[in-house]
């Protein structure tokens, strides 16, 4: 009938660096990346990275470009990745406590996973944005596709592991594609 006490904490590790590199004010490369360690990460997960680029070239102002009623044009482009963390603690192996029989009897709670790491999406995207008559009136179009790897799932155990609480596995892919069109009068 005894019991213990203990106190977690969940810490977020992460470096970020980024530049931003322009040419003339008519070519702009944004450049950076992202490393992330989280105590939620399987014990087999080192260090996570998440790069990004993205490319916009302004076609309206080469010296050539000579259109009055198109007043800027630009071309866009860009690649990055992004990463949804595991919830706390759900990468840990527990025993939970429960009451059977006027006492205190333990039975198994998690199995863990060491290989659990974050689900991480890529996303490319390209697009266009055009301005006319004095920026009165502006367009943008863009097509973006995304792909999530690893995505985080719970898994149901089997019956005969003793395990009754289902477990979170990274598990299958999900794909999103589109365009994105707006238009300001």
């Amino acid at each position: 009938k005894d019991s213990d006490e203990f106190l977690a904490q969940v810490l977020n590790y992460g470096v970020y660096l980024q530049e931003n590199l322009g040419y003339k004010d008519k070519l702009f490369l944004d450049l950076g990346i992202r490393g992330d360690r989280n105590p939620s990460f399987g014990d087999n997960i080192g260090t996570q990275f998440y790069p990004k680029a993205g490319v916009s070239y302004m076609l309206s102002s080469e010296p050539w470009y000579k259109n009055t009623v198109v007043n800027s044009l630009r071309i866009r482009g860009s690649y990055g990745r992004a990463g949804n963390l595991p919830p706390a603690f759900a990468n840990e192996k527990t025993i939970r406590f429960d009451g059977f029989a006027g006492d205190q009897a333990a039975y198994f709670g998690q199995p863990g996973n060491d290989d659990l790491k974050p689900e991480k999406t890529t996303t490319v995207e390209g697009g266009i944005d055009v301005a006319l008559l004095n920026n009165r009136i502006k367009f943008s179009a863009g097509y973006y596709r995304s792909l999530t790897a690893d995505a985080l799932f719970y898994i149901p155990p089997s019956p005969s592991s003793g395990y009754a609480v289902s477990q979170l596995f990274n598990i299958g892919e999900i794909e999103n594609h589109g365009l994105e069109l707006s238009a300001t009068f």
